[in-house]
């Protein structure tokens, strides 16, 4: 089991590492997200409706009645549509930094369990294993960023950016998760 948490951790700092670099040094996530010409006349009628934390989707329906779904749905159909995700609370840039360190560190520990599950064959070559953990990263991008873009109505140029985050950063957190994982050798009498 240590063996599994040094590697979710050295792998946690790969992510935490490539994670900086990627959203605070290289300009592409930049360019696919989009500040509102109005931010601050939004941000104050979003403040003055009292809401509570929560996603909230544009259009939405006051309730759960057929009547109030179908209009959301006609809504829809000539848009705008948008999903917010809101907090009144603010962000406090290190404890932001802790919690997404600590998901990172779940996450790469739950990556090197599997790949500590595999067969001897397929786990006793160095690059099968990065290769491994690298379509752990194809298998996020896919299931969850290609279905923000299906479900969501993500942008295509922010789903491709965080899916293409996603595949290089599992990528390189595999190459030290695979060096950390070697095959445990056993002993035959």
């Amino acid at each position: 089991m240590g063996r599994i948490i040094i590697a979710g951790f050295l792998g946690a700092l790969v992510l935490f590492v490539w994670g900086f670099l990627s959203w605070a040094v290289l300009p592409w996530n930049e360019q696919s997200m989009h500040t509102l010409p109005n931010e601050d006349a939004v941000m104050a009628v979003l403040k003055s409706q009292n809401l509570e934390n929560g996603l909230y989707r544009i259009p939405g329906h006051k309730d759960n009645s057929e009547v109030s779904k179908k209009a959301a749905y006609e809504k829809m159909k000539t848009g705008p549509m948008a999903m917010i995700h809101y907090s009144n609370d603010g962000m406090d840039m290190p404890s932001y930094m802790i919690k997404g360190f600590i998901i990172l560190f779940l996450a790469a520990v739950a990556a090197a369990s599997l790949l500590g599950k595999l067969s001897w064959s397929l786990a006793s070559k160095y690059g099968a294993r990065v290769r491994y953990v690298m379509m752990l990263g194809i298998f996020i991008a896919i299931a969850a960023r290609l279905s923000d873009w299906a479900w969501y109505g993500a942008s295509t140029s922010f789903v491709l950016t965080v899916a293409i985050n996603d595949i290089i950063g599992w990528t390189l957190a595999g190459l030290v998760i695979a060096w950390r994982m070697k095959p445990m050798m056993t002993k035959t009498s």
